[in-house]
């Protein structure tokens, strides 16, 4: 990510003020080889320097907002087997989409288009008219379509103000070719989906 790789050449603030006199670490071009601590070293240059307090550019934001979404995609059960700096690939290539109370994310029978993740609110799905489950904050939406390349089995519609974090279709393909890790983390939510449910309708 050339964005990043920028970042792995910026130096921590100096010695001075720090307990004793220590000098502040250093980093070389490891850092830059890896996207998810220079996101980390980028952050807390700019908390060190104060400079959130002040207007940041396109890119500082940019990388801060990786941060975020890393922090937010850890807690995220299908990527449990996702090492954290290959989350920040994924954190990269996302997009955040906001919908208004009772807008539709997708239509039930139609191709899927990306992997949704919820960031804040509520996504109820339906079948044919009929609930089928509801998402909350850190869950998966999209994901069947995703792997099994057939039209979305449900309908999805916000439940109030909603925010996402998705991944477009076939960028998230190439995501899944390029870590083995990817694939299996979805089956294992899945079959955890569906016991759960089963769960519920026994008992």
């Amino acid at each position: 990510i050339p964005l990043l790789e920028r970042l792995g050449r910026m130096p921590l603030a100096s010695a001075q003020g720090r307990p004793g006199g220590t000098a502040a670490p250093t980093f070389g071009a490891g850092w830059a080889a890896d996207p998810w601590l220079s996101a980390c070293l980028a952050f807390v240059e700019m908390k060190r320097s104060g400079s959130q307090d002040r207007a940041l550019s396109n890119e500082d934001r940019i990388m801060m907002t990786i941060v975020e979404r890393v922090d937010f995609l850890r807690g995220v059960e299908m990527f449990s087997l996702i090492r954290t700096e290959y989350l920040a690939k994924i954190a990269a290539v996302a997009k955040e989409r906001a919908l208004a109370a009772g807008e539709a994310l997708f239509e039930q029978e139609t191709p899927p288009e990306a992997i949704y993740f919820v960031l804040d609110g509520e996504i109820r799905a339906t079948r044919d008219g009929e609930e089928a489950w509801v998402a909350r904050r850190g869950q998966a939406v999209g994901a069947l379509p995703i792997l099994d390349r057939k039209p979305t089995p449900v309908s999805a519609r916000a439940v109030g103000a909603v925010r996402v974090l998705f991944v477009d279709d076939e960028v998230f393909n190439d995501l899944m070719l390029d870590n083995p890790a990817l694939p299996l983390g979805i089956v294992r939510y899945l079959a955890g989906e569906v016991r759960r449910r089963l769960e519920d309708v026994t008992g």
